[in-house]
C-alpha cells in the first residue's frame, strides 16, 4: 500500500524543503604575512593582538583557521570550531610562536593553500566562507619574471576557483607600503572588501571592523556608560578597550550589582586581555547596564530572536538610487505577534570621513505574524568607503545593523561598454562579480528536492504497476 514506503519518505521531503537557518555562520581562513618587514612595522606585535580580538568576537558556531606566508605558505591552525573549549587557547598559543622572518611576499602561495584547505573541509550548510589576507607589503618573489608569473596565476587560475566555490576574499593592508590596490582587485573579484590600517595602533580597530564586516551583528548603542537591554535580548556581548588609567574593568547590572572578571557568575563568560575585556552574558536581565571603567573604545552586540535582515550590495555608484528591502523578523515561535506591529525602520548613510546624510525612512510593505517587510531607496552622493546603518524601532526595542559599502564614481556618457562585457584578460584580470554563496546553497537544495521527488515518483509508479498487474490476474482467474 501507499501508506508504506511512500509515506515514510514524506518527512524527508518536508525536511529538504524546510527554511534554511536564519543566521549564517562564518568559516574564516586568516592568512598572516610573516615577512621581515612585519617585524619592523609591528615591533610590539599589535597585529597578533588584533587577531586575539577577532577570534574572541567570533561566535561559537563559527570556524577559524590560520595560515602564515612569506616566500611559501604554511597551515598553522586548521579550521577550528570556536565552540571547542580550547580553540581560542590553541590559536593564541600558535600566534605567540609566529616568527616574522620571511624574505619574500607570495600572495599566490597563501591563496593556493587557503583554497586547498577549504576544499578538504566539510562545508556547513548556510556557512559563508572567507579568506582574509593580512599584509604590509606587495607581491614580490624576487625576480620580476617570477613575480609577474605569480600575478597571472592568481588572476587566471586561483580567483576563478574562489569565485566558483563562493569564497570571498577580504584584504587588510597594514602600513602605507602595503598594496591596497592589488588587495582591492582580489576582493572585488570575489565580492569581498579591502581596507587599510596605517599604523600599528590602528590594528585593534581594524580587526574589530573586519569582524563587523564579515558577521554583520546586531548592535546596541552605548550612551555615555549605559547600555539598554530589552526583554527580547538573549545574549549581550561587550568589547571594551581599557584606557591607560582604566584599571580593572567593572560592570554594573540593572539591580546595581557589580561584576568583575573574578566573580565567575553563572551565564557570564569574561575574558580579560592585556588591553581589552570581552564579555558574553547569556539571558541578560532587562534594564540599564553600566560600564564602570575608563574606556577608549567600547562595543555592544546583542543576540535576539527579534532580528533585522536586509540585502545591501557591497558596491554602488555615486548618484544612483539603490532600492533596499529589509525585514524585521521574530524567530520566536511563541513570541508576541503584536511586537512588530507599528515598528518603523530608517537608514543613515555614514561616510568614512564622518559626514552623515539625514535619515531615510522606509515604507511598510507588508506584515504577518512573524515578519514586517520594509522598502526604501538609498542615494549615495559621495565616493569612497561608507556604511549604511539600518535601525528598526518598536514597542520597547531597538535593533541596528551596519552594512559596509563602497561608492564608486558615477558612470559617464563615455563608458559605452559595461565592464562585465569586456574580456577580463584584456584588462589584466579585472574583477568579475562573484556568484553569491546563497545561490550555490539554493541550487544544492533544489537538486536534492528533485532527487527526492524523482524517487517518490518511482515508488508510486512501481506501486501502481503492481496494483494493475494484480487486477489483471484477478480478471483472468474469473474468466477461467
Amino acid at each position: 500500500m501507499m501508506g508504506g514506503p511512500a509515506m515514510r519518505l514524506l518527512p524527508i521531503l518536508f525536511l529538504a524543503l524546510g527554511t534554511p537557518a536564519a543566521v549564517a555562520s562564518v568559516d574564516v581562513m586568516l592568512a598572516l604575512d610573516r615577512s621581515l618587514s612585519m617585524a619592523s612595522n609591528d615591533p610590539d606585535r599589535d597585529s597578533l593582538k588584533g587577531v586575539e580580538v577577532f577570534s574572541a568576537l567570533l561566535k561559537p558556531d563559527d570556524e577559524l583557521g590560520i595560515i602564515t606566508f612569506a616566500e611559501t605558505a604554511e597551515l598553522g591552525v586548521a579550521g577550528r570550531d570556536m565552540a571547542e573549549a580550547d580553540a581560542r587557547t590553541d590559536i593564541d598559543a600558535f600566534l605567540r610562536e609566529v616568527v616574522m622572518d620571511g624574505k619574500r611576499t607570495n600572495f599566490g602561495a597563501a591563496l593556493r593553500l587557503g583554497y586547498e584547505t577549504f576544499a578538504h573541509q566539510d562545508v556547513k550548510f548556510g556557512a559563508e566562507r572567507f579568506l582574509v589576507l593580512f599584509t604590509d607589503g606587495q607581491l614580490n618573489l624576487g625576480a620580476e619574471a617570477a613575480t609577474q608569473a605569480a600575478r597571472r596565476a592568481i588572476f587566471d587560475e586561483l580567483l576563478p576557483l574562489y569565485r566558483s566555490a563562493g569564497i570571498r576574499i577580504f584584504g587588510l593592508a597594514f602600513s602605507s607600503e602595503a598594496d591596497l590596490d592589488f588587495l582591492g582587485r582580489l576582493a572585488d573579484s570575489t565580492n569581498g572588501r579591502a581596507f587599510r590600517a596605517e599604523k600599528a595602533e590602528d590594528l585593534y580597530a581594524a580587526f574589530v571592523q573586519l569582524f563587523e564586516q564579515l558577521d554583520i551583528p546586531l548592535t546596541t548603542p552605548i550612551a555615555g556608560d549605559q547600555i539598554q537591554v530589552d526583554e527580547n535580548v538573549k545574549g549581550l556581548e561587550l568589547l571594551v578597550k581599557r584606557g591607560p588609567d582604566g584599571g580593572q574593568m567593572r560592570l554594573i547590572d540593572p539591580v546595581n550589582q557589580t561584576l568583575t572578571v573574578a566573580d565567575g557568575r553563572s551565564g557570564v563568560e569574561w575574558q580579560s586581555f592585556d588591553d581589552f575585556d570581552h564579555i558574553r552574558i547569556q539571558d541578560p536581565q532587562p534594564g540599564t547596564w553600566r560600564l564602570a571603567t575608563s574606556s577608549t573604545d567600547s562595543k555592544a552586540y546583542i543576540e535576539s530572536d527579534l532580528d533585522l535582515e536586509a540585502e545591501i550590495p557591497p558596491r554602488v555608484r555615486a548618484g544612483e538610487g539603490v532600492t533596499v528591502e529589509a525585514r524585521l523578523v521574530n524567530h520566536d515561535p511563541d513570541g508576541d505577534s503584536a511586537l512588530i506591529e507599528g515598528a518603523r525602520l530608517e537608514a543613515r548613510i555614514q561616510s568614512a570621513s564622518g559626514w552623515e546624510q539625514p535619515p531615510i525612512s522606509f515604507e511598510s510593505v507588508s506584515m504577518d505574524d512573524d515578519a514586517h517587510d520594509f522598502r526604501g531607496t538609498l542615494l549615495f552622493t559621495s565616493m569612497g568607503d561608507a556604511r549604511v546603518e539600518l535601525t528598526a524601532r518598536g514597542r520597547g526595542f531597538r535593533r541596528t545593523k551596519h552594512y559596509p559599502i563602497e561608492v564608486a564614481a558615477a558612470v559617464s556618457a563615455l563608458d559605452s561598454v559595461p565592464a562585465n562585457d569586456q574580456d577580463p584578460k584584456a584588462k589584466g584580470g579585472e574583477p568579475i562579480p562573484a556568484t553569491p554563496p546563497e545561490q550555490s546553497a539554493a541550487v544544492t537544495l533544489l537538486f536534492a528536492n528533485a532527487l527526492i521527488l524523482a524517487l517518490l515518483a518511482l515508488i508510486l509508479g512501481a506501486w501502481w504497476w503492481r496494483r494493475c498487474r494484480m487486477a489483471d490476474r484477478d480478471e483472468s482467474d474469473l474468466d477461467v
